[in-house]
This record gives C-alpha cells, structure tokens and sequence, in this order.
C-alpha cells in the first residue's frame, strides 16, 4: 500500500514537465530568450542579479558614483572631528561665542535688549498622585468665598 507521501509526489512528477514548460514561458516572456541559453552552472538568481544591475545601477552609475563620494566625504569630516562632543555643541565652541558676539551686536545696532542666557526650566512638582494641584484647592476657596 502507498503512503499519502508517495502518492503525493507521484502528482507531482506528473506535473513538472508542465510546470517547466510554464516557467520557460515566464522567463522568455520577462527576461528574453537569453534565459533559457544560460550554462548550466549558473543559475536563474545570477541572472536576475545581473539583469537588475544592467537595469538599476548601470544606467545611472554617475549619480552613484556622486553619492557615494558624497557619503565618503561625510565620514571623513566625522572621522575628523575631536573625539570629544561635537563642535556645535560644546558651550566653549568658538562658533558659539562668535555668534553670541554677532547677537549682541545686532541688538545694540537695532536698539533692542541684548539676548540673555536661556533660563533654566523649573524643577517638576512632586506632589503625590492623588493630592489636587495648589492653584486648584485655591481656585476653589476663593469661588466659595465669592458665593457666600
């Protein structure tokens, strides 16, 4: 007696020269008749790989060669830079002091107050999470008071 495995596979032999068949119209229909001439030792991957190379980069491959000089450049000024923090965002930059400089001349040059440090942001409160806020509890004496 045939397992359900064997029987299985014995549709299945029937039906792969059909399927070949199939596939070879497919790929003459996509990619010419140049795919079915191929080698045996190559398979149908390497020629969509190249197929999409000779489509995709090739064509353009002066705006490739653009970005990633582009990309190359910027590594080189990362690399370049002090390991430290960053230029733009140390406090003692001398990038930030020249344009401190620049605002305060602008503003004595149009008669406005010079810009002043930011101010630091106040602590967050701490109350308790069930304890209604301060302006609350006085909000609510003063409109029992206004109705009395």
């Amino acid at each position: 007696m045939k397992t359900p495995r064997q029987i299985l596979l014995e549709s299945h032999r029937a039906a792969e020269p059909r399927l070949d068949r199939m596939r070879e119209a497919v790929l003459v229909a996509e990619f010419g008749a140049a795919a079915l001439s191929l080698p045996k030792g190559r398979n149908f991957t390497a020629v969509i790989l190249q197929k999409m190379w000779l489509e995709l980069i090739w064509p353009s491959r002066h705006v490739w060669a653009g970005l990633a000089a582009a990309w190359v450049a910027l590594a080189a000024l990362y690399l370049s830079a002090r390991p430290g923090a960053s230029p733009s965002t140390s406090p003692d930059s001398p990038m930030i002091a020249d344009w401190m400089q620049e605002q305060q001349l602008l503003a004595q040059l149009l008669d406005r107050p010079s810009p002043k440090a930011a101010e630091a942001p106040p602590p967050p409160r701490t109350e308790p999470a069930g304890t209604p806020p301060l302006k609350s509890a006085q909000w609510l004496a003063d409109e029992t008071t206004a109705w009395v």
